[in-house]
Formats: C-alpha cells, sequence, structure tokens
C-alpha cells in the first residue's frame, strides 16, 4: 500500500504531466493557427478571399463567416473600432482583437459573441457606404454603447486601405431546374422549418439587390468558389440547415466538417447543417416525398404569388390577427426600380387592418410606381414597384 508521502509525490507528479500537456496544446494551438494569418499591417489588396484560411470556427454562420473574412482582409479598419463587449477585460485593444490577436493569430471570441460580428458587418456597409472612419466610429459608439463599457481604442484616421474582391463572372454559371427557387428548396428539406429563404446570385448580380443580399449569403471562402444559389431553412434558433450550388458539375471541394456540422458535397445542390439534420435531409432526397416535406404548409400560399419567378424570397409562420403565413419577395425590374410582394396567408379576412388596402390609394404620392393589393383564395397578395429603400421602408 503507498504511503501518504508517496500518494503526494504521485499527485504531484499527475498534476505536472496535465500542466505540461495543457501547455504543449496550447503551443500546438498557437503555432497552428499563427500559421493562418499574420497581420503584418493594414488591409492588403492583393488578398483575395479564395486564399483565406480561417478557423473552423469561423463557418457557424453566413454573418460570423463574413465578419473573419472581413476583418481578415481589412484589419487596419477595424482595429480602428472600439468593442463594446467588454472584451478589455481581456485585454483587447479593439474591436480587431475579437477576431485576430495582437500576435497575428485568430482568436475564438468573435465566433461566440454576436455584439463584435454585429459591429463589424455594420462597419462593412458604412464603409462601402461611404462614410469616413470617423463618421464610422460615431455610428458604431452611438448604437452599440449600450450594451457596455468600449476598448480604449485610438483613432488613427485614414491610414489604411479596404480590400476588394473581384465580382463573380456568372456568364458559364447556372442552377438547375430542380433548385432555383424557394419552393425547391423547401421541396428538398425535411418537413418542420418555419422558416426559410433563397436567394439566386446570378439574378441579382449588378443590381440594387446585390448589396442587400450580400451578408446574407456564403462567401467565396466557404468552398473556394463562389455561390449562385442558397437556400436556408430554420426549424428553430439553433437548428437549421443550408442548401449551396456553386452552379457547376462535378467540382472537387473539402467538406465543411467538425464542431457537430456535416456537409454534403458529392451532388447538387450540396448541403450543410448540423450533423442531424443533414442525416435526415439524405434519407428525404433519396425517396423526395414532397408530402413529407416543408413544402406543404407553404404551398397555398406560394402557388399564388409565383414564386419561381423571384430573384431573392424568404417566408416564415407568422401568426398575426389575421395570418400565419408571412412571404416576401423582390425581383429588379427596369430602370433600377425592384418590384416586391409581400404576401399572407389569411385566417381571418376580416381582422386585415385597413391601413394595408389605404396604402394602395397613396402609393403614388409615397414614391411608387406600382402597388395593388390582392385577396385571392385567402391569400393576400400586394405587389409594389419602387427603389429599395422606399419598398424596404414600407410597412405592410
Amino acid at each position: 500500500m503507498a504511503t501518504g508521502e508517496q500518494m503526494a509525490k504521485d499527485s504531484r507528479y499527475v498534476k505536472g504531466v496535465v500542466v505540461i500537456a495543457i501547455a504543449i496544446l496550447v503551443l500546438v494551438t498557437s503555432l497552428v493557427l499563427s500559421g493562418f494569418l499574420k497581420d503584418d499591417g493594414p488591409g492588403e489588396d492583393s488578398v483575395q478571399a479564395s486564399s483565406l484560411n480561417l478557423p473552423s470556427y469561423a463557418y457557424s454562420n453566413p454573418m460570423t463567416l463574413k465578419a473573419y473574412e472581413y476583418t481578415t482582409l481589412n484589419p487596419g479598419l477595424i482595429e480602428q473600432v472600439p468593442c463594446y463587449c467588454e472584451c478589455f477585460r481581456m485585454g483587447h485593444k479593439s474591436l480587431k482583437n475579437c477576431f485576430i490577436t495582437e500576435e497575428g493569430s485568430y482568436d475564438r471570441h468573435g465566433s461566440g459573441c454576436d455584439i463584435c460580428v454585429g459591429e463589424v458587418i455594420k462597419i462593412k456597409k458604412m464603409y462601402e457606404d461611404g462614410k469616413s472612419i470617423e463618421e464610422i466610429r460615431e455610428e458604431i459608439d452611438k448604437e452599440y454603447s449600450q450594451y457596455g463599457e468600449p476598448t480604449n481604442t485610438p483613432l488613427k484616421g485614414e491610414n489604411y486601405t479596404v480590400s476588394s474582391v473581384n465580382p463573380t463572372d456568372y456568364s458559364d454559371l447556372s442552377l438547375t431546374e430542380e433548385f432555383d427557387s424557394l419552393s425547391d428548396g423547401l421541396k428538398m428539406t425535411p418537413y418542420g422549418v418555419n422558416w426559410a429563404r433563397f436567394i439566386d446570385l446570378k439574378q441579382i448580380s449588378g443590381t440594387p439587390l446585390e448589396q442587400y443580399a450580400s451578408d446574407m449569403v456564403r462567401s467565396e471562402v466557404f468552398y473556394g468558389y463562389p455561390l449562385v444559389g442558397m437556400y436556408s431553412g430554420d426549424y428553430s434558433a439553433t437548428s437549421w440547415i443550408e442548401f449551396h450550388d456553386t452552379g457547376k458539375e462535378n467540382i472537387n471541394v473539402i467538406p465543411r466538417e467538425g464542431n457537430g456540422m456535416s456537409n454534403i458535397v458529392t451532388s447538387r445542390p450540396f448541403a450543410y447543417g448540423q450533423s442531424g439534420n443533414i442525416e435526415r435531409v439524405a434519407e428525404h432526397l433519396e425517396e423526395m416525398k414532397i408530402e413529407e416535406s416543408s413544402y406543404p404548409p407553404y404551398k397555398p400560399v406560394l402557388e399564388v404569388v409565383d414564386d419561381e419567378d423571384a430573384s431573392l424570397a424568404s417566408v416564415k409562420r407568422d401568426v398575426s390577427a389575421f395570418s400565419d403565413i408571412t412571404y416576401t419577395a423582390f425581383r429588379t425590374v427596369e430602370n433600377g426600380k425592384v418590384e416586391m410582394v409581400k404576401a399572407y396567408h389569411i385566417t381571418d379576412a376580416g381582422s386585415i387592418p385597413q391601413y394595408i388596402y389605404d396604402s394602395e390609394q397613396t402609393a403614388s404620392s409615397r414614391g411608387f410606381d406600382k402597388y395593388e393589393v390582392m385577396l385571392e383564395d385567402d391569400v393576400l397578395e400586394i405587389r409594389m414597384v419602387a427603389d429599395l429603400t422606399t419598398l424596404l421602408n414600407e410597412k405592410v
């Protein structure tokens, strides 16, 4: 039997081994991550999104991936903006440190913080809208100061450049007839989604809808190829699936897997999501029984609105006093204008708000080229044509 002294020695030995093992793991991880990126200065114009080697946690969702991608390409901009998630307690000096450390390795923190991701996405949009770094900081301070104390981040001024990725040439890319609409995506989805969206990137390329949808899709970083079409379907806030199409046959890509995620890349479109959901997708696609898909609950609305004609469309279960399903879709028309279709599956026609009908009467004076309100087969359909900003501000 071991003596108390011997047991104490053994205990110290085991603890020592554990500490050394942890130290080695941290060192190895640091070395691996530092190989992904070294921040040698302000944004490198020559860096293209397809060449980035981001860590696996950056791929958790499209917004997070966009934040890591934009910070990687434009550290000189992001490091001039404070972060309001109180990460200064972790030693962070700016928003950049939530994604990239001062030593140049990736940081996992940003992948789990909505404040960090939200700031980067907002900065991206403001920069693309032509705002200066001073204006960007002012807007970030105004919107995010409610969340906590900021990092102590100095303003260096306009001594940075912002990278741009060459626009995608869609001329030789196209979607298949089996996957070119929201309806098609729902038919491929096992039953139960409460929200879904489809985007045809080729149709919206070069239109006002392109920038509007840019943060909704997986970037070229994801597979090394741009997407032509993307579908997303949510069962809940933490359970979802996506379908991706690159517009090409027989391309070789590395599946994005790990951390409970799976990726089917052996057929078009690719499928991505939680492993359990992807298993359900694979089983469903073998037989493709439409009646067991997520399509039937939304069919009454989708058949009325001519969903196949939409460039960007979404549908959701949305219970109100007069309806239980809401559909929204966009397509470009002439002269840079956009048509928006809003549709509701009516459960109580008598409860439809009067302002919806009144809006048609005042539409012309409010900047609309077209405004039609129609009630047909328990579907209230509103078709509007105007500039995108006017449409997005319309409350119907």
